[in-house]
């Protein structure tokens, strides 16, 4: 436990240490069938980057939960107006609670976001992460993560999002721990 309030707060600094010189800052909610997730984020834009801080805590109807902190780098229109092209490296730490286990690591990964040609700002996002051997601790071997969302702006400060998530720890003795893994629908406010 103190492990996790120790990541916790590291990404809670992080994300209070970027205030002075962000863009945009908010919260955001994620609900799927059997996890729920709360999270902190700032966000600051340049002419064609954009750096995004976020922290979050997920738990799910098993008690197990999960602490992370990530950084974004994405650079707009690289490729394509429409295009964001990002890097992403993300620190977690899972508990699950059912087996006792308990797994910490660093994931590092690619995110894809495509703005569609609409009257309503909206975006398709793909997003993969991985957490090898060698960065992972505890009772996991890796950490994978993937992400595909659909966002629309619904008001100036708040967007809605429906997405598919799969977050999963390799176990050390073999196999796979699904924390979660399915559909999922989320709001996201700024401020």
């Amino acid at each position: 436990m103190k492990k996790t309030l120790k990541i916790a707060a590291l990404g809670i600094t992080g994300l209070l240490t970027t205030q002075a010189s962000a863009d945009k800052l908010g919260l955001n909610l994620q609900l799927a069938d059997e996890t729920a997730r709360l999270g902190f984020f700032s966000e600051s834009m340049g002419v064609n980057e954009l750096y995004r801080y976020d922290a979050g805590f997920q738990f799910d109807n098993d008690k197990s939960y999960l602490v992370d902190a990530s950084v974004l780098y994405a650079n707009k229109g690289m490729l394509d107006p429409n295009i964001d092209l990002g890097v992403k490296a993300k620190l977690a730490y899972v508990d699950h609670d059912p087996s006792g286990d308990s797994t910490l690591g660093i994931l590092m990964g690619v995110q894809a976001k495509y703005w569609l040609p609409t009257p309503v700002p909206s975006s398709l996002m793909l997003e993969y992460l991985y957490g090898p051997k060698i960065l992972t601790t505890g009772d996991g071997d890796s950490l994978r993560e993937g992400n595909v969302r659909y966002q629309v702006q619904l008001l100036r400060n708040l967007s809605g999002y429906v997405g598919y998530r799969q977050f999963n720890v390799h176990k050390s003795g073999g196999g796979y721990y699904n924390f979660d893994k399915g559909a999922n629908i989320g709001i996201e406010f700024s401020f």
